[in-house]
């Protein structure tokens, strides 16, 4: 009672006199009268013991909330630095390997599935394929790394040839192992064999195993199933995975006016990269099916016209807006053949896979890359309305509009998803009508590093010549002197070799800049095609493509072009 009642002994005990040597003794009527008035104060007063249980309950679920939030943020962070440690990037990179090595095993063994079957068309077509894809890396191959020993060039070929070349070109990129003597960096030639692989094996044998499996008496069991979904799974990785790669790559510092939409945050670039996955997978769905459902209404003849008409519209777009020329410096017939293949290449990478790595400027272009989708749309649920049941083998109208309509969806809302989920600022890219010409000319325009601005001489002269070619002359005139004063560490023969001659209006500097390694690169680049048949004055007007320098590192530009 004491403890609860503040006044209990101000009010129970008489007054002690601190002069009196010991204080009055209680009386037992004075002790009586003490607790009774305590009881009676007590009964008037909170109750301060439920106050305090609340007050330590809230307190208590307080300090558990933080303790869940600060242990999930843990665990998130571990998982963030488990993801992206080394180990983990190797497994990841050994899993997609080892998925695209499968594709080609499945699709060996459709070869001889559909030989022993009776089905020798689709055997032989797949057998091409495979021997196409496997050809134009073997070329690929000798041509980066010609420098190189006969011992080494023939490890490269057995790489190839062994099926495993995949898994060497991404191990290659996550260690950043680029040979002194190769051509190209390790990202580069990556991105060269996964298209080849693409254009060559990956997306005509989805057409192929799509074709075997609609027609009438096709073999709808599991294992040539199977085989479809691995295609088709495999193509969308190496599309997905090629724009995941450049975007969170060293691009994002040269090029950040179009690198940098996929967002920061783990949970996002997750999310982000799923997106471009199923985005793949649906197009490529789309596309393979319509072509085998147009090949069954009208033959050959309409399920190839569609394709080609829609390739001929392409180039006379770029053609009547003055950008059908690719951007690396090849001349005269050899640059229009090289054009128009590389044109037709990406194209057919992107109506298949929608790969938005290719909706750069310098490729297909944003809002290109956008109509191809539209596109596709159009002609897949044309192609499944359109489409009749003929023969008892045939699939049913039922199961083509469910996978045909699934589909579509499929791309519609993984289109949106990617929309929401990437930065704001980058949604114009897929939607930009910018040219080639037009961002060349703004890079150089806009950047302030000199390095960066030189780059300009790694692109074909009729991107930027007629409009910035004079600025262009007068700036490296005005630092050229202090460059070969100087010899900064980037400036080195491969750079001096790029410079044309017009651009220098000192005799003096032009020859100080043309040392034997100098016209030995320029003579090397001539005998590969990069540049026009001049005489040895005029070699370097050619500017060698910067992509094909042998002293190219990972991190330069010179590979981050679309």
């Amino acid at each position: 009672l004491n403890i609860i009642s503040g006044n209990t002994v101000r009010t129970a005990m008489p007054y002690h006199d601190p002069r009196q040597v010991s204080p009055a003794p209680f009386t037992e009527d004075e002790g009586d009268m003490g607790v009774d008035h305590s009881l009676s104060n007590a009964s008037s007063l909170p109750d301060v013991s439920s106050e305090r249980e609340t007050s330590a309950r809230q307190s208590s679920l307080k300090s558990f909330r933080f303790t869940v939030m600060r242990t999930s943020e843990n665990l998130k962070l571990a998982a963030v630095r488990a993801f992206q440690s080394d180990r983990v990037k190797l497994l990841r990179a050994e899993a997609k390997a080892l998925w695209s090595m499968a594709d080609m095993i499945s699709d060996i063994y459709m070869v001889y599935r559909y030989y022993y079957q009776g089905e020798t068309t689709f055997s032989l077509a797949t057998a091409v394929c495979l021997g196409l894809n496997l050809s134009a890396q073997s070329i690929l191959v000798l041509l980066q790394n010609r420098k190189l020993t006969w011992w080494r060039q023939l490890k490269e070929q057995a790489f190839v040839w062994c099926l495993i070349k995949p898994g060497v070109d991404i191990w290659r990129v996550l260690k950043k192992k680029n040979e002194d003597d190769a051509i190209v960096n390790a990202r580069t030639e990556m991105t060269g064999v996964r298209i080849v692989e693409m254009v060559t094996e990956s997306i005509p044998g989805s057409i192929i195993q799509m074709l075997a499996l609609v027609q009438a008496g096709g073999d709808r069991s599991f294992t040539p199933i199977l085989s479809l979904l691995i295609s088709i799974s495999t193509t969308a990785l190496i599309s997905a995975d090629m724009t995941f790669a450049w975007d969170v790559s060293e691009a994002r510092i040269y090029d950040p006016a179009f690198y940098g939409f996929i967002p920061s945050s783990f949970s996002s670039q997750v999310l982000t990269a799923a997106a471009l996955f199923i985005l793949s997978i649906c197009n490529l769905i789309v596309r393979a099916l319509s072509f085998a459902l147009l090949h069954l209404s009208g033959g050959i003849a309409l399920s190839i016209g569609i394709p080609v008409l829609e390739l001929c519209a392409y180039l006379l777009q770029k053609a009547m807006r003055r950008d059908l020329t690719y951007w690396p410096p090849v001349y005269g017939a050899a640059g229009f053949f090289i054009s128009c293949v590389m044109r037709g290449f990406i194209f057919l990478v992107v109506c298949w896979t929608s790969c938005a790595q290719f909706r750069h400027a310098n490729e297909v272009g944003g809002y290109y890359w956008s109509f191809t989708m539209l596109s596709t749309i159009v002609i897949g649920l044309a192609s499944a309305i359109a489409y009749e049941k003929k023969e008892e083998g045939d699939m049913s109208e039922w199961n083509i509009h469910i996978v045909m309509f699934a589909s579509c969806a499929g791309m519609v809302l993984s289109h949106v998803f990617l929309m929401i989920m990437m930065v704001k600022k980058y949604r114009g890219t897929f939607f930009s009508t910018q040219t080639s010409s037009k961002y060349i000319q703004d890079l150089f325009q806009n950047e302030e590093r000199e390095e960066q601005k030189f780059e300009i001489f790694s692109y074909h002269e009729a991107k930027w010549r007629a409009n910035i070619g004079e600025q262009v002359k007068e700036w490296l005139n005005e630092r050229l002197l202090g460059w070969i004063e100087e010899q900064p560490e980037w400036f080195g023969d491969v750079q001096k070799a790029m410079v044309p001659d017009w651009v220098v209006d000192d005799e003096d500097l032009l020859t100080d800049i043309r040392n034997d390694e100098v016209i030995a690169i320029i003579s090397e680049r001539m005998a590969i095609g990069h540049g026009r048949r001049l005489s040895m004055s005029r070699l370097s007007t050619s500017g060698p493509m910067a992509a094909f320098s042998g002293r190219m590192t990972e991190g330069s530009r010179r590979g981050i072009r679309g």
